[in-house]
């Protein structure tokens, strides 16, 4: 059995009512859609309601707890767990990068230094641009936008405003930053943990780390809304 233009919009607004975000609505009702298709010597309604009570469990309505609680549906909630991919790969792609710094600082200093002045002015560039080419990402995943675009969306945020704490808090006055934390690193390894300064050590990490794991998000995001604009026609 083909769906008829409204059965398609009775299956939307069935799955709307779900508060689904538009990328995860669309992949159940292709799932909705092509049960109801391959069901045989059935009429829609029948058929509809077979589909809906095969995705009962997972399309009930749940709290999510982080902030703001919110109730999302159990298919939203273990979409969100697999997507922890994104910390899984931040902490391969960071690791590298942390240890090759402490061991720069230990035995070339310059070297040290000149590595983590790269890296700031990189994201610092690499951020800027995507605001100016990429800017409706950026209002679309700001509290701004009440859309329900994509289980991505609020993640790209991190991106943007990591970008910016990285230029705020390590590439402005750069010099004097990286000597207070490299005064820190070396009484922390030493033992004189009573002495050491402990926020010019995380300042130097932890915003670039968020960057990078912002950044597999906004990759997602721009994939996502691609489709969505070929699909539905999307418009940021």
């Amino acid at each position: 059995m083909m769906l008829t233009k409204e059965q398609g919009q009775a299956v939307t607004a069935y799955l709307i009512s779900k508060k689904l975000p538009m990328d995860l609505l669309l992949e159940v009702k292709d799932h909705f859609i092509e049960q109801i298709e391959n069901t045989e010597n059935t009429d829609f309604e029948t058929a509809f309601g077979a589909a809906k009570l095969s995705w009962e469990k997972e399309l009930r309505m749940v709290y999510k707890f982080n902030l703001p609680l919110r109730k999302v549906t159990v298919f939203q909630r273990n979409t969100d767990r697999k997507i922890s991919f994104a910390i899984k790969r931040t902490i391969l792609y960071f690791v590298p990068f942390f240890l090759l710094s402490v061991f720069l600082c230990y035995f070339r200093k310059d070297w040290a230094q000149n590595l983590f002045l790269f890296s700031y002015i990189v994201i610092g560039l690499v951020t800027l641009l995507s605001f100016v080419l990429f800017y409706k990402y950026y209002k679309s995943s700001t509290t701004n936008d009440k859309r329900n675009i994509s289980i991505y969306q609020k993640g790209t945020l991190i991106y943007f405003l990591s970008g910016m704490y990285v230029v705020v808090f390590n590439l402005i006055n750069f010099y004097d930053r990286f000597e207070k934390f490299n005064i820190s690193l070396l009484m922390l390894t030493n033992g004189h943990l009573g002495k050491v300064s402990y926020i010019p050590l995380i300042y130097t990490y932890i915003f670039m780390f968020f960057w990078m794991y912002g950044l597999l998000y906004f990759l997602q995001y721009r994939k996502a809304v691609t489709e969505l604009e070929q699909r539905i026609n999307l418009k940021l």
